[in-house]
């Protein structure tokens, strides 16, 4: 099959132009196939399995049904919607990141998103400015990597994960690199749109390393995460052989990919997110071995004391899906705070010092 797309594609990714998928088949709310073996916990609010993935329907016509998703990784065929968001821009790139977030970046508005995995809802982060195809969380270097096209060639960014600034790093190849996947040591991959080719990328310059086909004609936009419980490389792909999404699973070291299964309708799939008990390395401040701050009683009704031997810092605590209910300068000694208004359930309490942040760990609230 020729690539439209991807000639198309130098003239029209910057003007804002969104491609559409061939018609395809309406997809249905099936009950989502669950692996009840080894669960994974996030917080009081998300429960989910090693099998679970998130993901954003990007085209399912005739219906055009568009919308954020979870399936199981063993059973792509069963997909369900989380929210219908047929009046808005569909994710390009996806990830799971720092703190735990459902990360995604915005087609045509540009812009840098987390989303619930509860409801789909997004909340806005800022502005990326360009279009990123694909990102991924590096948790060896805890940054936000993306891949973006500019008609010439694909470049390598790194990403605020609170405003979605980008800052550039090298260019990376004369091809469209349509997603991006970190691997457990920090290792980047992407897959280009012209070449078929899998290709290593250097996160301190951008350049790629041509790898090896993935065995299949790729079309339109895909999406590629590592299962970091796993260590498997997943790509939500469209074949153009075929005319239908697929997931697959790509093999790191030769490129080839093995179908695991058509998505559900042939349903073109983005924004693809992978849950994982991955940790940071800003979680805890290498230099030192006890965390800066002690917090009691905990848990509690609402009302705790703060213990620190910091001069100053700023004492921050978010809910389960990162949203900040509050904030207060603390110094060394004991500080009262007061969150009894808020629901019981898990919180998360940081410290920032200077330039060093401690994501010191959790509140219950009783």
């Amino acid at each position: 099959m020729t690539k439209l797309y991807f000639f198309t594609l130098l003239a029209l990714i910057g003007s804002g132009f969104t491609l559409q998928a061939q018609e395809r088949s309406i997809l249905t709310n099936n009950d989502l196939p669950v692996n009840t073996v080894n669960p994974l916990q996030y917080g009081s609010a998300i429960s989910e399995t090693y099998d679970t993935a998130y993901c954003y329907i990007a085209y399912d016509q005739p219906n055009n049904r568009t919308g954020p998703a979870k399936f199981a990784l063993s059973d792509p065929g069963n997909i369900l919607m989380l929210a219908s968001q047929s009046g808005m821009n569909y994710l390009d790139g996806g990830t799971w990141g720092y703190d735990k977030k459902w990360f995604g970046t915005v087609s045509v508005e540009n812009t840098f998103v987390i989303i619930d995995p509860l409801t789909g809802d997004r909340v806005l982060l800022g502005s990326i400015g360009m279009p990123i195809s694909g990102i991924s969380f590096d948790y060896t270097s805890n940054t936000l990597f993306g891949v973006t096209w500019d008609g010439f060639a694909s470049s390598l960014y790194s990403i605020n994960t609170s405003n979605g600034t980008p800052s550039f790093i090298g260019q990376s190849e004369i091809d469209v690199l349509v997603n991006l996947a970190c691997d457990a040591s920090g290792n980047l991959y992407s897959v280009g749109l012209g070449s078929d080719y899998l290709y290593k990328l250097n996160k301190l310059t951008g350049a790629a390393t041509a790898i090896g086909p993935v065995g299949i004609d790729i079309n339109y936009q895909q999406d590629m995460e590592f299962d970091l419980n796993t260590g498997i490389l997943y790509m939500a792909a469209y074949n153009s052989n075929t005319s239908s999404g697929e997931f697959r699973a790509v093999d790191k070291v030769t490129g080839t990919s093995t179908l695991i299964g058509a998505f559900q309708g042939g349903a073109e799939i983005t924004g693809l997110c992978i849950p994982n008990n991955a940790i940071s390395v800003s979680i805890q401040d290498p230099l030192k071995t006890e965390l800066p701050v002690k917090i009691f009683p905990n848990p509690g009704n609402g009302i705790f004391s703060v213990k620190t031997d910091l001069k100053t810092a700023t004492f921050e605590i978010t809910d389960v899906l990162g949203k900040q209910i509050y904030s207060a300068q603390i110094n060394a000694g004991i500080t009262e705070i007061n969150i009894s208004k808020q629901q019981k359930g898990i919180y998360y309490y940081k410290v920032k010092n200077g330039n060093r942040s401690f994501n010191a760990g959790k509140i219950i609230l009783k």
